[in-house]
């Protein structure tokens, strides 16, 4: 009985010192598992990222020019929907754009050929989730509408950001109304960025959201996007701060400056802001992602490079240029550093660092 009852101890005393180790060996092992598996997920990203931009180059391809970032067209309709509207067949979702194409009812509600605004909660296309267009770090799902995480490169340029005159005012390799070549890309297409990353919105976190119904007089220079930072909390808006109701890429459809365009300007993973209005209005709209301390960014060659909050970034007291030359003919260049040299297309800038891919 004696001996019974030394062994039963024993035995518990033995479980409880494995279940110790276990635990131990777990917790030594569990950080390197996370961090393995956002290492897979940050190549599923850069990787997604590479496809769109092999889109972009399909579809200049066989219409000699980039989409627009805003005021796609489909049979002949333009408004305000996203240049992802004209890439579909080439990200290998022809059902879905020959369902825009064609006339749909939907609950007794009858859609013209075309599609509906992109805003139109009831156009059932809006709302199916392209896995694509998704990173996989960034599982947020609080949005309205399906949401995308890579958006349109518009440069430095701010000023009428989503009515740009003249391809002269067009800094960035995109823009709202105007489709660029490869051939106007005068900077190199390996030195001039396609498309940025950006988070999408969670709470009142910088990564994924914007600042909406910003008054002009309070927007002089992009630092000032930098009021409206919590600094008890650096990576979060102050929580009285009017923020957007669908956040940074809430919308893959609809080509608004916050659903669908980046600047270089601010660093990655800087606060945003759109300019007295919510949606396409000027305004400065970050880079941004769910990675540790940097984005994804991919060049006009179709290379991904993961670029650091840190990146240079010039002077950020500097009004944003709003035309490629000034009244003399001289190139204006970015004022931002080699974060802002890399957004503009043909300012004629030179780029000695060596961008790692």
């Amino acid at each position: 009985m004696t001996e019974r009852t030394s062994l039963s101890r024993f035995s518990i005393r033995d479980l409880l010192i494995l279940i110790t180790v276990a635990a131990v060996v777990l917790a030594l092992l569990l950080p390197k598992i996370l961090r393995a598996r956002e290492r897979a997920r940050k190549s599923m990203c850069a990787g997604r990222l590479s496809y769109i931009t092999l889109a972009v180059h399909n579809f200049h391809s066989t219409h000699k020019r980039m989409p627009q970032a805003m005021g796609a067209t489909l049979l002949g309709i333009s408004d305000r929907r996203s240049g992802v509207v004209e890439l579909l067949p080439y990200l290998d979702q022809q059902e879905l754009h020959q369902s825009i194409s064609q006339v749909l009812i939907i609950d007794g509600v009858r859609f013209a050929a075309g599609g509906s605004v992109p805003w139109d909660k009831s156009y059932l296309p809006w709302q199916v989730q392209l896995a694509t267009l998704r990173c996989p770090s960034d599982a947020s799902q609080e949005g309205t509408f399906a949401s995308v995480n890579y958006v349109f490169s518009v440069g430095d340029l701010v000023t009428n950001l989503h009515s740009p005159v003249s391809k002269d005012n067009v800094r960035g390799a995109f823009a709202p109304g105007h489709a660029i070549r490869f051939r106007e890309i005068l900077d190199g297409l390996s030195n001039t960025i396609m498309m940025l990353e950006t988070a999408t919105k969670r709470g009142h976190s910088i990564a994924g959201q914007f600042v909406v119904d910003v008054p002009i007089e309070k927007m002089q220079a992009p630092q000032d996007c930098f009021q409206f930072v919590d600094p008890a909390r650096s990576d979060r808006y102050f929580k009285k701060t009017r923020l957007s109701d669908l956040g940074r890429g809430g919308n893959w459809a609809d080509g608004a400056g916050g659903y669908s365009l980046g600047h270089t300007i601010l660093p990655p993973n800087s606060s945003s802001v759109a300019i007295e209005g919510t949606a396409a209005v000027d305004g400065i709209f970050s880079a941004s992602s769910r990675h540790l301390d940097g984005c994804h960014a991919a060049m006009c060659d179709g290379a991904v490079v993961f670029f650091s909050d840190s990146i240079e970034s010039g002077d950020l007291g500097s009004e944003p240029p709003s035309a490629i030359t000034d009244s003399d003919g001289n190139y204006i260049r970015s004022p931002y550093g080699l974060w802002g040299i890399l957004g503009t297309r043909a300012s004629r800038e030179t780029i000695e660092e060596r961008l790692s891919h």
